[in-house]
């Protein structure tokens, strides 16, 4: 892919390898990969078309017009403003479910970051940690936890 789409007369840009683009008497056209999709932004309805058809001449590809929703953003357009606008919403939302969140309280500061806590080390003040709450920390998912933290931050 990475090679015909070079081919084509794409560039890659240097911050992320998998955001093409290019111009031409066409018009302007950037395309975003992820997997097997391709999120494609154009200037002109020639230069996207040009595009797509490229990409038939190699892929049977599946048009699914104007994006909704790509790997966790909400896309919505305002033509008459000019705007676009991109929302994680439903990512998160599916987030404080799948971490058992959702009757969590939000507050600004959840914790008071000068309170040190240890499991394994706790110190003289604290009360120990019951058979539940220590098997409640052990499975709690901290790794998938904290990936989906990093991807929202740093999605949108």
């Amino acid at each position: 892919m990475h090679k015909a789409v070079l081919g084509w007369g794409f560039k890659c840009l240097h911050a992320d390898p998998c955001v093409y683009y290019r111009v031409s008497s066409l018009g302007i056209v950037l395309s975003a990969v992820h997997v097997d999709d391709f999120l494609i932004v154009s200037s002109t309805p020639d230069a996207s078309l040009a595009f797509k058809e490229e990409l038939k001449s190699l892929w049977t590809i599946s048009d699914l017009g104007k994006a909704c929703f790509c790997i966790g953003i909400a896309i919505s357009r305002d033509h008459d403003a000019r705007l676009i606008s991109i929302s994680q919403t439903a990512l998160i939302d599916h987030g404080v479910q799948q971490f058992g969140q959702a009757e969590a309280d939000p507050i600004s500061t959840p914790m008071d970051p000068s309170v040190a806590r240890s499991i394994t080390h706790p110190s003289p003040s604290d009360s120990p940690l019951s058979a539940t709450d220590t098997y409640e920390l052990a499975c709690l998912p901290y790794c998938s936890l904290i990936g989906s933290l990093m991807y929202l931050a740093v999605g949108t």
